[in-house]
């Protein structure tokens, strides 16, 4: 293969994993729809300075209110960050995160990523009138050829 077919190869791939997204693989129940987490990016480390974690988007099809509902994100290894203007400052806010559905990044910080990876990134749709779960969506961030990202 020649050079120029391996990096048609390469960018075909990347562009494939930028694009690619996570759902819950359960079975939901009619009144519960299926949320996607997705990224733009292809990838993560913390040596990066483009960016403070791998962001993470819930893809919304039309039918949660999003005047009357929060998103309650849970990982079971590193923190959510919010990262938003207008001054961009970085703030940390723990496994456990709530918020209205806006882009959060995701951010591993200790010494031994292997060891915890995959990790599993959560989310819950809630409507704050009844309480009641409206959507709900998973998928895993694995640590590959040095960086972190969404399998």
């Amino acid at each position: 293969m020649n050079p120029k077919s391996v990096l048609i190869l390469i960018a075909a791939f990347i562009l494939m994993a930028s694009i690619a997204g996570c759902t819950s693989s359960s079975k939901l129940s009619p009144h519960v729809a299926e949320l996607e987490i997705t990224t733009e990016s292809t990838g993560y480390t913390s040596y990066m300075s483009s960016a403070p974690g791998l962001d993470l988007e819930i893809v919304r099809d039309g039918t949660l209110d999003n005047a009357t509902t929060v998103y309650e994100w849970k990982t079971d290894t590193g923190n959510f960050l919010t990262w938003n203007p207008p001054d961009f400052t970085v703030t940390k806010h723990g496994q456990d995160f709530v918020n209205d559905g806006s882009r959060v990044w995701w951010s591993y910080l200790e010494n031994n990523p292997l060891a915890d990876s995959p990790v599993t990134v959560a989310v819950v749709a809630r409507d704050t009138e009844s309480g009641r779960i409206t959507g709900s969506g998973a998928c895993e961030l694995a640590y590959m050829n040095g960086l972190w990202q969404m399998e």
